[in-house]
């Protein structure tokens, strides 16, 4: 079985999430893309990711509440997020 990188997209803004998936297309990766906090907080639960790129205010919480959230998991507990 082979390993498939995954990324998390997190922008409230539909332009800086095309723009990166674009971007990050050619990498390999699969690239999973939200609006809002909510959103990267359950696809987190369900996924394990290798990278999260989140905006620093997305609509309804604040990056780093997320973040908190996301990182209370121990899978992914030392995910790199940018």
């Amino acid at each position: 079985m082979v390993y498939k990188q995954k990324i998390l997209l997190v922008d409230d803004t539909q332009a800086p999430l095309v723009t990166l998936h674009k971007a990050l297309k050619g990498v390999g990766a699969e690239i999973i893309t939200v609006s809002n906090g909510s959103e990267a907080i359950v696809e987190a639960s369900k996924n394990q990711f290798d990278l999260v790129l989140i905006d620093m205010d997305v609509f309804g919480m604040e990056s780093f509440e997320v973040i908190k959230f996301i990182r209370k998991e121990e899978k992914n507990r030392f995910i790199p997020v940018l």
